[in-house]
């Protein structure tokens, strides 16, 4: 063997070269390599994660709503996604089962709140899968 050093073709010696320019390893860096800081990206400069209501004002939520119930009432897909969500969450109906105390007390428990589930509120107007479906629009829409 010869203590003579290999010469390095053109693009190994670029290679070296802009390695030890940037100070980076030319190989696999691991996962989540693009969620570390690089001078090769721009950063987008965004406050850190705090409490919602230091984040977003009052007049923010309130116009934001105001925008959301617009759309509803005048974009049909985006209604739709709101009905989606809601019969994909709700279904037929959240019910009650009582798993607690003797047969005859789950008989009794149960058998109030079916008699409650029909007119759940105060105009007798919906029924409780339907209060179930509203509410979960409105808590998706606002």
């Amino acid at each position: 063997m010869s203590d003579k050093p290999q010469k390095l073709s053109l693009a190994d010696r670029f290679r070296q070269v802009v390695a030890k320019a940037i100070g980076a390893k030319l190989a696999y860096q691991g996962s989540f390599e693009s969620a570390k800081y690089s001078v090769h990206r721009t950063r987008v400069e965004a406050p850190p994660a705090d409490d919602f209501r230091r984040e977003m004002t009052e007049s923010t939520r309130k116009e934001l709503v105001r925008l959301s119930r617009y759309l509803e009432k005048n974009n049909g897909l985006y209604r739709q996604m709101f009905k989606d969500t809601a019969l994909y969450s709700v279904g037929d109906g959240i019910t009650m089962q009582s798993l607690g105390g003797d047969f005859e007390w789950q008989s009794i428990v149960e058998a109030e709140w079916e008699q409650e589930c029909e007119s759940p509120e105060v105009s007798g107007r919906f029924s409780m899968v339907e209060c179930q479906h509203i509410i979960c629009e409105s808590l998706d829409r606002d």
